[in-house]
């Protein structure tokens, strides 16, 4: 499995997993509301670049995932709601809900969360919805799974979550923000940068 970016997907890119044995991909929407996305600094994403990377992954026959996240500042029910009949609309094998999680940078604030129910009543309040459009719910309390019903059996969520993990994990990741965790020898997180920047080995980008 890899995960990528629908602002930077393209096909060449998919075409060097491809070789290389990938046959699963991740990838993080967030939400399909503008204003949404505006107010977590990721703007820049338009439902067009969803759209195209959808494109571009089915083309070449992988099995994808897309995330959604439950809480972000000028979210609600009816957000979610909406944004997940986006995902589902556009045929992704499976759509993951996460809830925010607590102390998140610069979303940590009163009154920011949007959250409008508990994140453990979000699945049967999708039931319905996801139902109508061919998915089935799996809920657990750390997250509310809409699996497609040819897809069941995936991994649960994990009970926690440590950017610098130490456990016997196997997670190999590149680019800006990106977390990895090889085996338990090495635990590392790369800082946020432009990802179009020259690479210059004399400034160090990574720390773990």
């Amino acid at each position: 499995e890899f995960e990528t970016s629908p602002f930077t997907a393209t096909d060449e890119r998919a075409v060097v997993f491809q070789k290389h044995g990938f046959n699963r991909v991740s990838f993080g929407v967030q939400s399909f509301s503008p204003s949404v996305l505006s107010r977590v600094g990721r703007g820049y994403q338009k439902t067009g670049h969803v759209r195209r990377c959808m494109d571009i992954l089915k083309s070449r026959g992988f099995r994808i995932n897309m995330d959604l996240l439950y809480g972000l500042p000028g979210g609600s029910l009816a957000e979610t709601r909406s944004s997940a009949a986006a995902a589902m609309a556009l045929g992704p094998d499976s759509v993951v809900i996460y809830p925010l999680a607590a102390g998140t940078p610069a979303l940590d604030a009163p009154g920011v969360n949007g959250a409008a129910a508990p994140f453990a009543d979000l699945g049967p309040r999708l039931a319905d919805l996801a139902d109508k459009m061919g998915y089935a719910v799996e809920a657990d309390w750390f997250s509310t799974r809409l699996h497609a019903r040819k897809l069941l059996r995936l991994d649960r969520a994990p009970a926690a979550y440590d950017d610098l993990h130490a456990g016997p994990l196997l997670m190999m990741c590149l680019g800006p923000t990106s977390r990895g965790h090889i085996h338990g020898r090495m635990a590392y997180r790369h800082d946020a940068y432009d990802a179009g920047s020259p690479f210059r080995a004399d400034s160090p980008t990574a720390r773990g």
